[in-house]
């Protein structure tokens, strides 16, 4: 995690929850089409040129298939990682915040009206909550200067 803020780090979740959606839209549309083609007969004979696309849809819906699989390990091995990190604050406020905004997607103005708060408050609680978060793991937002210049000291 080189040269990131902790909020992008955050953010990766619903990025990889976003292209899995993606995927299985694109995996949907796929099987449709498939679904769709059906070998035309003429009289006795039939045409083979859908089945040669049919072969190729079959095969491209298994590659999707095994992404998606893929993709959502990744996600759900990242889901239980970014938790473990939010949990791992000192301060419930700041993890309810946390949890709420990067693992549950909502709005601050929603998280506002469920923990009771102004809207103005819990953005700046927010603010506080990813500056924490930055100190709790500063492996993971030291830029390479700073990381350069720790591995030179004694």
């Amino acid at each position: 995690m080189t040269d990131t803020t902790p909020k992008k780090y955050l953010q990766r979740l619903r990025l990889l929850d976003i292209c899995i959606k993606q995927k299985e839209a694109e995996l949907e549309a796929l099987r449709a089409a498939s679904e769709s083609v059906s070998p035309v007969s003429d009289g006795e004979r039939v045409q083979t040129s859908p089945r040669d696309r049919t072969i190729e849809d079959v095969a491209r819906i298994v590659d999707l298939e095994s992404e998606i699989n893929k993709d959502i390990g990744q996600f759900l091995v990242t889901r239980n990682k970014i938790i473990n990190e939010i949990q791992g604050l000192d301060n419930p406020v700041y993890m309810n915040i946390l949890f709420k905004r990067y693992v549950e997607y909502k709005q601050l103005e929603e998280i506002a009206v469920e923990m009771n708060y102004s809207y103005r408050q819990v953005l700046r609680l927010h603010g506080y909550a990813l500056r924490e978060f930055g100190k709790h793991f500063p492996s993971y937002f030291m830029r390479r200067e700073n990381r350069a210049d720790i591995k030179e000291s004694p």
